[in-house]
């Protein structure tokens, strides 16, 4: 795992201070909860709700006892629609949710290329949040995601190779479903 993909000096530094920050700690269950580009109309992928979501992360509390989660969005809102929907989880995400807040308000016109293309988007903070995420997600003990993101597989991946083993996940949509 550890030749796989490694963060460089400085994204490791961020990480820490990303992991504290947080208060991420064991046990944690990775959520990658696509609610941006996702939800536009046209784009052909499902869009998912706080209570799908939750099914996923009842099942893994259920099954292994963890209530604190790890949560990676675009969407500024979908924490916040968690905790009102479930508020017996811990939910953990990025400091002022960089990425989220980059992404937040774009319509079907405006996509995020677009954006950056404009000079509207922070590139590099929406590339650090992103890995950010992508290696928070990575030392998750469970994951659940859907499996039409690249970002939901490849997290899945890296916590693969990380951790010598497939982790228990639950995929909210594709043909991968679930190994919990």
């Amino acid at each position: 795992g550890q030749w796989l993909l490694q963060p460089n000096a400085y994204l490791a530094s961020l990480l820490r201070d990303a992991r504290n920050a947080a208060g991420f700690r064991h046990p944690i269950v990775g959520l990658h909860a696509r609610r941006g580009d996702a939800c536009s109309q046209g784009t052909g992928r499902k869009c998912l709700s706080a209570e799908d979501y939750l099914l996923g992360l009842r099942a893994m509390r259920d099954k292994y006892g963890v209530s604190r989660v790890w949560l990676a969005s675009d969407s500024a809102t979908t924490i916040e629609e968690l905790r009102e929907a479930d508020p017996s989880f811990e939910y953990l995400q990025l400091a002022g949710s960089v990425h989220a807040a980059q992404l937040s308000g774009l319509t079907a016109h405006i996509t995020p290329i677009l954006r950056s293309r404009m000079g509207l988007l922070d590139r590099k903070a929406v590339s650090e949040a992103g890995l950010l995420d992508l290696f928070l997600l990575r030392d998750c003990d469970f994951f659940v995601g859907q499996f039409t993101s690249a970002l939901s597989l490849l997290a899945l991946e890296l916590s693969a190779a990380e951790k010598g083993l497939v982790p228990p996940y639950i995929g909210l949509d594709g043909p991968w479903q679930s190994l919990v």
